[in-house]
């Protein structure tokens, strides 16, 4: 079994849960100031056309107002520019590096294509089977379905989701943490860049999602390219998720087309997958434990769980 220096891991393991965690802290920073100025700009423009103090205030804090301001995606187009600074300042021009390892042919992007777009139809059993656990307790995760499969905001959300939130994430997990965490081995890496993708999203239907996407991207981004991971991420958050919300029946047609071409691709290359698994080199020994043991993932994890718990609400009575 590969052995690493486990100081050396500790460091990088602390070191990358604590940017991630930066990461969430300047989400909040940037979503919450752009409110505060929003609020700030209605204000003054009530102030223009005359309205009082208290009347300018009610105006401001109706629901209708507060609603469409906590739906604007401003903020979190201000967030993409802030974590792609961060990030090269974190990992520097690697992270935005589109270096091919081997060549992509249309027959293996579709098959990854299949089982990339498959993993919305697990996603989806997955959280009824959560929702049905929940609900024996009289508690819902519907807020959080809802909150997770939203993109009808402003057109600065429907922008940073289809667009910005696929190269921004991708250049986060796929460039900066799958690369910082690779010294542990290539497996060790994709699977806690996975983890900590879908740990990120702070949400209980995503989390497991975001994770089997990640599984995913990160092979893609290890054995391809982070070109490759970016146009994946963008089909789903695109065109799958904006442009086919509209045409559910089209959608679903899609990932069942999907997910039966995934079974398809396993049975036929089930050799060629179970080589690939078996030559990765097993974890190092120590290193899961030391990952879970670092403190600035210890504090993502909570923050994340907090987050996670906000979700969860009591079903209404009626």
């Amino acid at each position: 079994m590969t052995t690493i220096d486990l100081y050396a891991h500790r460091r990088r393991c602390n070191g990358t849960s604590g940017f991630l965690l930066l990461c969430l802290i300047l989400m909040l920073l940037c979503v919450l100031s752009t409110m505060l100025v929003q609020m700030g700009i209605a204000l003054y423009l009530c102030g223009k056309r005359g309205y009082g103090l208290d009347t300018a205030m009610q105006a401001v804090l109706s629901p209708t107002f507060m609603g469409a301001v906590s739906t604007s995606g401003v903020g979190y187009l201000v967030y993409s520019l802030v974590c792609l600074a961060a990030v090269w300042i974190w990992m520097g021009k690697p992270a935005f590096s589109f270096s091919t390892y081997r060549r992509m042919g249309p027959a293996s992007f579709f098959q990854i294509l299949c089982l990339f777009l498959s993993v919305q139809l697990i996603s989806t059993w997955l959280s009824s089977w959560m929702e049905a656990v929940l609900n024996c307790f009289g508690l819902s995760a519907m807020a959080a379905l809802e909150q997770a499969s939203a993109l009808d905001g402003d057109l600065a959300m429907e922008l940073y989701a289809g667009f910005l939130a696929p190269v921004v994430e991708e250049i986060l997990f796929r460039g900066g943490v799958l690369r910082a965490l690779r010294p542990a081995g290539k497996g060790f890496a994709i699977v806690f860049s996975a983890l900590l993708f879908g740990v990120f999203h702070g949400n209980l239907v995503q989390i497991p999602f975001a994770f089997l996407v990640g599984l995913v991207l990160g092979y893609v981004a290890a054995e391809y390219s982070l070109g490759w991971c970016i146009l994946l991420h963008w089909i789903n958050n695109c065109v799958l998720g904006m442009l086919l919300e509209r045409w559910p029946l089209a959608q679903g047609v899609i990932v069942l087309a999907a997910a039966v071409g995934s079974v398809l691709i396993l049975v036929v290359q089930r050799k060629r997958i179970g080589a690939y698994l078996h030559n990765l080199p097993p974890f190092p020994r120590g290193t899961v434990l030391v990952f879970f043991q670092s403190p600035a993932t210890v504090a993502l994890l909570v923050f994340t769980l907090l987050s996670t718990l906000g979700g969860i609400t009591p079903i209404s009575g009626g």
